[in-house]
């Protein structure tokens, strides 16, 4: 799917107008924030920072490419997960996600061979998406986490992926 390196872009969820360029070596990623590049072929998912109970971490969801800048990223073809400065394919091999919800916060985990890799827990209350769905048009609601949009399209592209 990726080669050693490569150079690439995600949009931030929440401000469109902001982008990361991402550079991938290996399984390690290192990121910075800029402006939409105007070529949106290198355009390849989104990610955004989310606020933990430990601190911030960046996260992403990636496709491995992109037929052209008209197009959608082809997530078909694989989904894979940036956490932090780390590079997880989700293709239905040893890794795989979970999101837990409590009643004031969420933790998501990726774990590889069954044992857990990493974990991060961030406050989202119950009551959030319930608003959001409540107020929101109906059959129209996108949440505004991006942790479970990871998760659902992983259920999409990456079925054997989710926990």
């Amino acid at each position: 799917m990726f080669g050693t390196e490569m150079n690439i872009y995600v949009c931030d969820l929440y401000q469109r107008e902001t982008a990361y360029a991402i550079r991938v070596v290996k399984k390690e990623v290192s990121y910075r924030q800029v402006s939409v590049p105007e070529d949106r072929c290198f355009v390849l998912g989104f990610g955004t920072s989310v606020k933990t109970l430990e601190g911030e971490v960046f996260v992403a969801y990636i496709a491995p490419k992109r037929e052209s800048a008209s197009a959608a990223p082809a997530y078909h073809e694989g989904l894979s997960l940036i956490l932090n400065d780390r590079l997880y394919k989700l293709d239905g091999g040893d890794t795989r996600i979970k999101l837990v919800s409590g009643l004031s916060h969420r933790v998501f985990t990726i774990s590889e061979s069954g044992s857990a890799v990493v974990s991060i827990s961030y406050r989202w209350p119950l009551y959030r998406e319930g608003m959001a769905r409540l107020f929101g048009e109906p059959f129209n609601f996108e949440s505004a986490d991006i942790c479970f949009q990871i998760v659902q399209m992983a259920r999409i592209y990456a079925r054997s992926a989710v926990s």
